[in-house]
């Protein structure tokens, strides 16, 4: 017994190591597991695609289906339009899914000849993409019951005119513009031509607006730009024109320099233009500033006309109505009184004796004083 003790007590550094080793190998397989399997019932960031579609050679039409499928995962579909697809969103509902090849399928019968993998990802960010397709088969007809000919009618063939034939327009890549140029104005003979204007076109589309040629002799912010499809337009010429006084505003200056509509990484595009004219160009002179005088004349005063006096006739009394006036006046003087009322006749006679009255009121009152 004493024996077994000590023999067990030398292994016993043997048997720390083998429990060390095998609480190591549990651990590490369960922080496997765990990171494998994520946070439970989230599924991993999925993938979005968008980009052009092509079928048969030519872009897809509006309105074809397309999913994405990994494995036994087939993803919510979206439709084609104006030849391209948006916002594919592909994801597998598990990690297991990491690494495993993307397909697309197009109309359930078709798969795209380009492929991709699905891959972990902090966040879900747009993928560009551009999916070919072969030409999609054309399903088999079910025949139709047989049944007995009917005679047939000959008549003589009529000659249908070919139906012309569009030519394809090649197509370019979409969102060009707007392209915006500024740059260096020249001008043959050095002439000042501050204050004109340039103006560019292409494929019969003007500039919105023109730029105005500075004090520097430069333009600035010249914005060409179209309102279709810029894709119809790619590769287009751009010609620019000079406009201001003496020029023709119909037959406007052109530039020797052009450019080209087409997609360019530069958000403002650095060109001088050069014009040569044919003539050199009439530079109106700034208006002189002129001295103005201005002349105060007095207002004439009206003076009033005198107006001459009336003239007023006057009637002379004839010898006849002077003897008639004197008679009368006789006549009155010694013409009796009527009778008159009593307080007439007091007055009359206090009219008469007043001043007697006064000389003796006079006379008293001095004696008195006497």
């Amino acid at each position: 017994m004493y024996n077994c003790a000590m023999k067990l007590l030398a292994n016993q550094h043997v048997l720390y190591a083998f429990l060390a080793l095998l609480l190591c190998a549990v651990f590490s397989q369960s922080n496997s597991t765990v990171h494998a399997a994520g946070p439970a019932g989230i599924p991993p960031w999925p993938s979005i695609f968008s980009g052009d579609v092509t079928v048969d050679g030519s872009p897809a039409v509006d309105g074809l289906k397309i999913v994405g499928v990994i494995d036994d995962y087939i993803s919510n579909p979206v439709y084609t339009k104006n030849g391209r697809v948006s916002g594919l969103t592909v994801g597998g509902p598990s990690t297991s899914y990491f690494g495993k090849e993307i397909k697309f399928l197009l109309e359930d019968v078709v798969y795209a000849d380009q492929v991709t993998r699905f891959l972990n990802v902090a966040v879900p960010t747009n993928t560009p993409i551009s999916l070919t397709f072969s030409a999609i088969p054309e399903p088999t007809p079910t025949p139709l019951p047989t049944s007995t000919p009917l005679p047939v009618i000959t008549q003589s063939p009529t000659s249908i005119p070919p139906t012309p034939t569009a030519t394809p327009i090649p197509l370019g890549p979409s969102d060009i513009g707007p392209l915006i140029f500024s740059g260096n104005v020249i001008v043959s003979g050095g002439a000042n031509v501050e204050g004109f204007e340039i103006s560019a076109s292409f494929s019969d589309f003007p500039t919105t607006y023109p730029s105005v040629i500075d004090k520097d002799l430069k333009y600035h912010n010249l914005v060409v730009d179209t309102d279709d499809d810029d894709r119809l337009h790619n590769g287009a010429e751009i010609t620019f024109y000079l406009n201001g006084p003496g020029i023709d505003p119909v037959n406007s200056l052109k530039s020797n320099v052009t450019a080209t509509y087409s997609q360019t990484s530069d958000v403002i595009t650095i060109l001088d233009l050069v014009f040569v004219p044919t003539s050199p160009l009439k530079i109106p002179e700034p208006a002189k500033e002129e001295e103005v005088f201005i002349k105060f004349t007095p207002t004439p005063t009206n003076t009033p006309m005198p107006i001459p006096p009336t003239a007023t006739v006057v009637t002379l009394p004839t010898a006849q109505s002077i003897d008639q006036e004197t008679e009368e006046s006789s006549a009155a003087c010694n013409k009796p009184v009527g009778p008159v009322s009593f307080f007439t006749g007091m007055s009359n006679i206090m009219t008469m004796i007043a001043p007697l009255l006064l000389v003796i009121g006079y006379k008293r009152v001095r004696k008195f004083w006497d």
